[in-house]
């Protein structure tokens, strides 16, 4: 019983730092708390769409990356995505669920 028990502590230890989730993330950034790597990204808004809290832009060193609100978004973040529209440069932080989706965490001033 005590080993089950350990076992079990072990594990939701490894989940709550993100190390089971299979996610993948890119380069080298500050360690979120869910365990993904902050990595910022920029470029010119492609498409908004309000409805599924997404945009996709376009990085310079990607093709396209899909940048989602997490579902308890802050109010100014929503805001901010409602204002956006095609053309517009953006700076955002988050964490890369996969090659081309990104989990917001910030919007970035733009200091061009």
């Amino acid at each position: 019983m005590k080993i089950l028990i350990l076992l079990l502590a072990i594990f939701a230890g490894i989940g709550q730092w993100g190390c089971s989730s299979g996610s993948f993330s890119w380069g080298d950034g500050a360690v979120s708390p869910s365990g993904g790597r902050i990595q910022t990204v920029d470029g010119r808004v492609d498409r908004v769409d309000i409805q599924r809290g997404t945009f996709e832009i376009r990085d310079p060193l990607r093709e396209r990356v899909i940048v989602s609100l997490p579902y308890n978004a802050r109010s100014s973040d929503v805001d901010r995505l409602r204002a956006l529209q095609a053309g517009d440069y953006v700076r955002v932080e988050g964490r890369f669920l996969d090659r081309e989706r990104l989990e917001l965490e910030n919007f970035l001033r733009d200091n061009r």
